[in-house]
């Protein structure tokens, strides 16, 4: 698992603090996924940004890692195989300073 530390200078909705993001590339690994978002909660990041999240998909559902701290962001609705997966997730603190919003479907999976 590589990992990148960056602050980002966009600060937080009526707050003076820079906002914390966490980086890294978790190899679709499940433990190496739960990891990197469990150390960003623990840092208290309020942004995770995840290369080759761990997903999967069954005949009903797509299926990726969550975090109670974070609210979800994929570029795609939906995936069924390794050539449709995201190949990113994003993941925005449960924060009401935090405004986030996604356009979605993306035209690439990154």
């Amino acid at each position: 698992m590589t990992m990148t530390r960056n602050r980002y200078s966009q600060t937080r909705k009526n707050d003076k603090k820079p906002l914390k993001v966490f980086q890294a590339n978790v190899g679709k690994i499940p433990p190496a996924h739960d990891c990197a978002l469990a150390l960003a909660d623990s840092e208290r990041y309020d942004i995770v940004l995840l290369q080759e999240p761990w997903t999967a998909h069954t005949k009903a559902r797509c299926l990726t890692k969550t975090h109670p701290a974070y609210d979800t962001f994929t570029p795609v609705d939906m995936w069924n195989s390794n050539d449709t997966r995201p190949r990113v997730m994003t993941y925005v603190r449960r924060d009401p300073r935090l405004l986030a919003d996604q356009i979605r479907p993306f035209e690439t999976r990154d």
